[in-house]
């Protein structure tokens, strides 16, 4: 549209130099006959201002053409501004989207989702759990009668399978529930190929060390730590002897005093023999 009326502009500035040049030569034409006494001085008057008419028109066209263009040059300039205003708005809007937008930063499974839709959220708010599939953490519960006996850092023992994997305790958490201390588990190959999500797994906690230990696979005859009575097995004859026992980590159970490497002990449940001093072993 602003073209369109510059065009026309110029076409008018075009006519008016033409008029101009028309009026210029008639009022020339007019000077010659005016020294022959063959136009009149209301003739000659007319055809001088003619001229100057046609001058002041296409002045004024001039000037009409240069606002134009002052006033194009404004208009582009709002509508730049304007442009620049409605981007920034844009772009504003977009980022607000990409926010609205929750997108988890690494592949693996939703484990938790805000189920009420359209509810009002807050900055900051947890609305959805993603587990990495390839990063795995042992939650495990201990009996709270244990509590006392667990510290952050404490070596861990994690079976699955026959797959033994270690650990370390991360957190123990302090609320007790049901009897039992929940804790998270920190493991040295967190990436293993047998771990999957949600998978039971068998965990044994390092709470004390003993090097040069006599120690007896632990079975069903023998109940806690203390002294108690067990078989020890010579000559195929069973025979009861008394033993000290101390720590166990549920596989194998420590003997502090009774036995001598070597010797050997029934560990299944003898509570049959209770009355008996010796059982005589046949194959």
């Amino acid at each position: 549209e602003l073209e369109q009326k510059h065009k026309q502009l110029l076409s008018g500035i075009e006519l008016l130099e033409l008029d101009l040049l028309s009026a210029r030569a008639l009022d020339e034409r007019n000077q010659k006959l005016r020294q022959s006494g063959l136009v009149s001085g209301e003739n000659l008057l007319a055809g001088e201002l003619a001229v100057k008419r046609a001058g002041i028109q296409l002045r004024q066209q001039r000037e009409l053409i240069a606002d134009s263009r002052r006033s194009t040059a404004t208009s582009i300039a709002a509508a730049g501004l304007q442009k620049d205003i409605l981007q920034k708005q844009i772009a504003q809007q977009e980022r607000l989207m990409a926010q609205a937008k929750v997108s988890a930063p690494f592949a693996g499974m939703l484990t938790t989702l805000v189920q009420d839709e359209g509810a009002s959220v807050a900055a900051g708010q947890l609305l959805a759990r993603v587990s990495e599939l390839s990063n795995y953490r042992v939650e495990a519960t201990v009996s709270d009668f244990h509590a006392r006996a667990l510290a952050q850092g404490q070596a861990v023992r994690v079976e699955q399978n026959g797959e033994l994997l270690t650990g370390r305790v991360h957190t123990i958490l302090p609320e007790i529930q049901n009897g039992t201390v929940k804790l998270l588990v920190d493991l040295a190959q967190p990436h293993h190929p047998l771990l999957r999500n949600k998978m039971r797994v068998d965990v044994s906690i390092v709470t004390a060390r003993k090097a040069g230990t006599l120690v007896l696979e632990n079975g069903s005859a023998f109940k806690g730590s203390g002294r108690q009575d067990a078989f020890a097995v010579r000559d195929g004859v069973a025979r009861r002897t008394t033993l000290q026992l101390g720590s166990s980590d549920g596989k194998l159970v420590e003997i502090v005093s009774g036995a001598r490497a070597g010797e050997r002990f029934i560990v299944s449940d003898t509570k049959a023999f209770a009355s008996l001093d010796n059982i005589r072993i046949t194959h």
